[in-house]
């Protein structure tokens, strides 16, 4: 009987330590977070900083919910600045900063922190195809061409890497390249309206107008109130000598406010 007293004493003070422990809170915050109980996150993860104020790995789970949530984007940052203040090597902190930094539109900080995140020994899809829409952002269309395609390397599947590489190859002009792999992203999702609104684009550049008008008429049908799309659908008609055609086309997109419709229904419809 004494032993198992001795025992209960025991596991009730393992509990009570562990309950004290900076990482019993961070775990629980883990936790939340996979629960999507992001609020429970945010308060058990104050609670392990409270206990440790040097647990970078808190900071940067913080700041990751914030980032999620959309809420004080400067905050999240700064989360994330002190998670790496602490561990310089912090591979993931770099990547959910470079996250942060590329909603708040600092391109070249988030390709900076992908970078590093990269050079610390993190390697996915998701991080190279996104550090290559970041490079796109800014111009740098050579270097999204190889993130992308890196990217397809790690994942051969995954849609948004080929949409995104056949946008590195449109700013590139090579709009035959382009249409290649935004095909190869509609027969991966064919849910999608960006790679056929795209792959029109490009053949548009390619004058080849028939199969333009297609594309542009299947993002109508996904994405109704686009109106690039109808203005684009417009042209197209417009060059197949579909006068009627597109300036009703022309007449819906200025109904949405597209100016530039408005200007080509009064040089051509009128």
């Amino acid at each position: 009987m004494k032993y198992f007293v001795i025992l209960a004493l025991c596991l009730v003070q393992c509990v009570q330590t562990y309950g004290q422990n900076a990482r019993y809170f961070l775990d629980l915050g883990f936790s939340r977070w996979h629960l999507r109980d992001y609020d429970g996150a945010l308060d058990k993860l104050e609670s392990a900083i409270k206990v440790d104020s040097n647990l970078f790995e808190a900071y940067e789970l913080r700041g990751r919910i914030l980032h999620h949530l959309g809420e004080d984007l400067r905050k999240a940052t700064a989360h994330l600045d002190r998670a790496i203040e602490l561990n310089p090597d912090f591979a993931e902190a770099y990547e959910t900063r470079a996250y942060v930094k590329f909603s708040l539109e600092d391109h070249h900080g988030a390709i900076n922190d992908f970078s590093k995140a990269i050079s610390l020994g993190l390697k996915s899809n998701s991080l190279l195809r996104n550090r290559g829409v970041a490079r796109n952002k800014v111009g740098d269309h050579i270097g999204a061409l190889e993130d992308f395609t890196e990217a397809i390397k790690l994942d051969t599947l995954n849609a948004k890497s080929y949409s995104g590489r056949g946008s590195a190859k449109f700013n590139m002009n090579d709009f035959q390249g382009a249409v290649n792999d935004f095909s190869i992203a509609i027969r991966l999702n064919a849910s999608d309206f960006e790679p056929y609104f795209n792959r029109g684009c490009a053949l548009m550049m390619l004058e080849d107008f028939k199969y333009a008008k297609s594309d542009f008429h299947q993002v109508i049908k996904l994405r109704p109130s686009m109106h690039k799309a109808l203005f684009n659908r417009g042209i197209t008609k417009y060059n197949l000598n579909d006068l009627d055609g597109a300036c009703s086309d022309w007449n819906k997109a200025a109904g949405m406010g597209s100016k530039k419709s408005s200007t080509m229904i009064q040089e051509y419809c009128n």
